[in-house]
């Protein structure tokens, strides 16, 4: 195989293990998020569920949660994005390669 193939393969591979880990953090902070805004609710102090509610939508633990959440989905979407255009810069790298392997044994 070709030096710049197995350079971009390389590439590849461990943009894999970083969109792992991005997803890993992101999904395990999205299923958390129902349980977590359950929790404030009953911690919050009011009168009706509706109240605790809006009570727990509003604080400040809350909007921290969702911009931690925001973040991580980012950062996921941001790794997905990346390994799509090295897989598609592989792949325009692997046509490259059996272009010219292919002019050689033509034109020797």
């Amino acid at each position: 195989m070709d030096i710049r193939l197995e350079q971009r393969l390389t590439k590849w591979h461990e943009q894999i293990e970083k969109l792992k880990e991005a997803e890993a953090n992101y999904f395990t902070l999205e299923s958390s998020e129902k349980w977590y805004l359950a929790k404030l609710t009953l911690e919050a102090e009011g009168k009706s569920m509706a109240e605790r509610e809006t009570i727990a939508l509003g604080s400040s633990e809350w909007n921290n949660f969702k911009l931690r959440l925001a973040d991580a989905k980012l950062i996921y979407l941001t790794e997905r994005r990346i390994l799509d255009l090295k897989i598609k810069a592989y792949e325009s790298e692997y046509q490259t390669y059996k272009l010219e392997a292919e002019a050689i044994r033509k034109h020797p």
